[in-house]
């Protein structure tokens, strides 16, 4: 249960920023009875529905009580805002920490890393909680030098019921389940395959499914199309690749459970004496695109909410009846009111009618009319850039990076309305990022946080 809002202050001392997200920042905080760092997430609640949101998350929060999994504290409620108190996290990511040039990452240390994942996600799923958004920027180091991991961000975790079949549409695209991308029913094993490409990453540096468009990279999923030929699996054990084959199975059922993995012979250390080097250098380029395809998901974003805020402008001035267009480009007949709080009631019943995704579909023509985004360092410069990043990939926090939820290719959401997509608040943007933007993007009057 939450807590009243005057309750925070008396209890908390507010220090600096750690990050900042979607729905609001997160700062240190310091208990003042037992001197205890803690993390404070202030998450704007707008509306009822947002509140019912963020109460979701920290009532599935107070489901999970485990070491590996970031633990809730406390939760305070104001009118417009819910704070969430958390464990402090100041490890920053999982596969950050391995490519820094004081870590050798070896095969055994993977194994150490999975067995960690994997008795986090054990515990979530013996609670049938199933994730739903587990991906290497919510793997987390507890602190800088300790080899303990915490799985983080809760915000599309579900609590579920395996004789009712629940089906969504949301996801990264490279770490999405064929299930997810044909809109069949999920389960505890939808979580089992982001587990499969996340150990294929770690071992590999290597996207597993990752094609050239988001089109291409749900086709290669739904056809579980992966190998193992890439030199980098030269010194990766066979019973690695057989572990990860067994999770990346089309048919959810035929998947390893977590309990299933801890028994499995790859994750039993001891079967593991041999120390070979695993080489970091395309596990550095991976995270290097996933920080830039988040900036530029951020730009391209703004040039959309340009080209949304413009077109209602004109469409205020112009006839109330008459149909306006939509992000997609078709023509949305004008609601008034009460038809507007239809739409809006089904779009919140119906929220799987969208695929929330990083990244928009090459072939959207919508796209080409917002600011290029910037494009990763070619040479794989992963000291310089991290150097130029250093905020963003280095800074503590327990609230995920820039992450904007845009509609996937246009082939799977023609007919989505455009009041599904959730629009970035540019104040909610790093300054590294804004900086980059043409200054008619960043003027206050172009910008609407979300429609309200």
């Amino acid at each position: 249960m939450t807590e009243p809002g005057l309750e925070f202050k008396s209890r908390y001392e507010v220090q600096e920023e750690l990050g900042k997200g979607r729905f609001g920042v997160v700062h240190k905080v310091v208990d003042k009875s037992t001197n205890q760092k803690l993390a404070a997430k202030f998450i704007r609640c707008r509306t009822p529905k947002d509140k019912e949101k963020v109460q979701e998350e920290i009532n599935i929060m107070n489901l999970l009580r485990h070491q590996k999994l970031l633990q809730l504290a406390a939760a305070f409620e104001n009118p417009k805002e819910t704070i969430m108190i958390m464990e402090y996290i100041s490890g920053g990511e999982l596969f950050e920490r391995v490519v820094a040039d004081d870590f050798t990452l070896t095969e055994k240390d993977c194994i150490l890393f999975m067995r960690q994942i994997c008795e986090g996600v054990a515990y979530m799923h013996s609670q049938n909680v199933v994730h739903l958004d587990l991906k290497p920027e919510n793997i987390m180091c507890h602190t800088r030098t300790s080899h303990e991991i915490k799985i983080i961000d809760f915000g599309l975790a579900q609590k579920i019921n395996p004789d009712v079949p629940v089906r969504v549409l949301f996801g990264t695209p490279e770490f999405i389940p064929p299930e997810i991308i044909n809109y069949e029913p999920i389960g505890i094993e939808s979580d089992m395959w982001s587990l499969g490409v996340i150990c294929y990453v770690l071992l590999s540096g290597l996207s597993p499914f990752m094609g050239d468009t988001d089109s291409e990279t749900f086709a290669n999923i739904t056809r579980s199309d992966y190998d193992f030929e890439d030199e980098a699996f030269n010194t990766v054990s066979q019973d690695a690749r057989d572990f990860i084959g067994a999770l990346l199975l089309k048919r959810k059922e035929d998947r390893l459970s977590a309990d299933q993995c801890l028994r499995h012979v790859w994750l039993d250390p001891d079967n593991h004496q041999e120390t070979v080097v695993l080489s970091t250098d395309k596990l550095k380029k991976f995270i290097i695109r996933r920080k830039w395809q988040k900036t530029g998901n951020a730009i391209r974003a703004l040039g959309r909410m340009t080209n949304l805020s413009n077109s209602r402008r004109n469409s205020a001035n112009s006839n109330p009846n008459t149909p306006r267009t939509s992000i997609s480009g078709s023509l949305v007949p004008r609601m008034g009111s009460l038809e507007e709080e239809k739409m809006n009631g089904k779009v919140e019943n119906l929220f799987t009618t969208s695929i929330v995704t990083e990244s928009f579909d090459e072939n959207d023509e919508t796209a080409e009319e917002s600011p290029e985004a910037p494009k990763p360092p070619d040479n794989g410069d992963f000291e310089s850039y991290n150097s130029h990043e250093n905020s963003t990939l280095n800074s503590p926090t327990t609230t995920e990076e820039l992450d904007v939820p845009l509609v996937a290719s246009s082939d799977i959401t023609d007919n989505v309305p455009e009041e599904v997509v959730d629009i970035v608040d540019p104040h909610e943007l790093s300054e590294d990022v804004l900086t980059q933007l043409p200054k008619d993007l960043t003027g206050e009057q172009n910008f609407k946080a979300k429609k309200e």
